[in-house]
C-alpha cells in the first residue's frame, strides 16, 4: 500500500484473497472490514481510471 499507493492494482488480489479466507473461518468482523476496504479500494481505482 505504501510503496505503489492505495490504488495499486495487486491489492485487489490481496484483498479479494483475505475476504475469501474470512469468509471462510466465519469471522465476520474481518471479512466485513476487508469488503469495506475492497470497496474504498474500487472507488479509488476508478477515479484514478477517470483522470486517464
Amino acid at each position: 500500500k505504501k510503496l505503489f499507493g492505495e490504488g495499486y492494482s495487486g491489492l485487489e488480489y490481496d484483498y479479494r484473497g483475505l475476504l475469501k479466507l474470512y469468509r471462510h473461518v466465519s469471522n465476520q468482523e474481518k471479512a466485513d472490514q476487508y469488503a469495506a476496504i475492497l470497496q474504498h479500494w474500487n472507488q479509488i481505482r476508478d477515479r484514478n481510471n477517470a483522470i486517464q
